[in-house]
C-alpha cells in the first residue's frame, strides 16, 4: 500500500513541476537584484529564444557586441516585467567562461534597464541550471 502512495505522489509532483525545472533557471545574486529591481534569491525560469520578443533579442545582440560577448550564447530568463539575459563570451564545448559572463535586463520592448553587469564586478547569480548550455544548432 505504501508503495502505491509513493508512486502516486511521484506522478503528481512530476506533473506539477514549474517550467524552469524543465528547461533551466537562474537564481539572482545581490548586485543584479539591486540594479534590475529584483530580489536577491529570485528564481527566474529560462526561456527558449523563440519565446523572447524580437526587440529583446535585437537589444541583446547590441549589448553583446558592445561587451564583447557572443550573442549566440545568450540565455533569457523571465522576470515577469522584464527579461534578464545572461551574456557569455562563448558556449562551444570546452570553452572557458569563468570571467566571460555578464548580466543585462531589458523591458518587454527591448529597452535596457540598467546596462550590463560583468562577472568581474559582481557575483551575478547564486545558481544556474543547467550550468552550461552549449550553442544550439541553427
Amino acid at each position: 500500500m505504501t508503495t502505491n502512495w509513493i508512486l502516486v505522489g511521484a506522478i503528481l509532483m512530476s506533473s506539477f513541476q514549474a517550467p524552469h525545472q524543465q528547461y533551466g533557471h537562474i537564481v539572482i545574486g545581490q548586485r543584479p537584484a539591486i540594479s534590475f529591481h529584483l530580489r536577491q534569491g529570485d528564481t527566474l525560469p529560462e526561456l527558449r529564444n523563440e519565446q523572447v520578443p524580437s526587440r529583446v533579442r535585437e537589444a541583446t545582440v547590441r549589448a553583446a557586441t558592445v561587451g564583447h560577448y557572443d550573442a549566440t550564447c545568450s540565455r533569457f530568463f523571465d522576470a515577469q516585467t522584464e527579461f534578464v539575459v545572461l551574456l557569455r563570451a562563448g558556449c562551444k564545448k570546452g570553452e572557458e567562461i569563468e570571467d566571460g559572463e555578464g548580466l543585462a535586463a531589458f523591458t518587454r520592448s527591448g529597452v535596457s534597464v540598467a546596462g550590463t553587469i560583468p562577472t568581474l564586478t559582481a557575483r551575478l547569480y547564486l545558481d544556474l541550471q543547467p550550468r552550461e548550455r552549449l550553442r544550439e544548432a541553427n
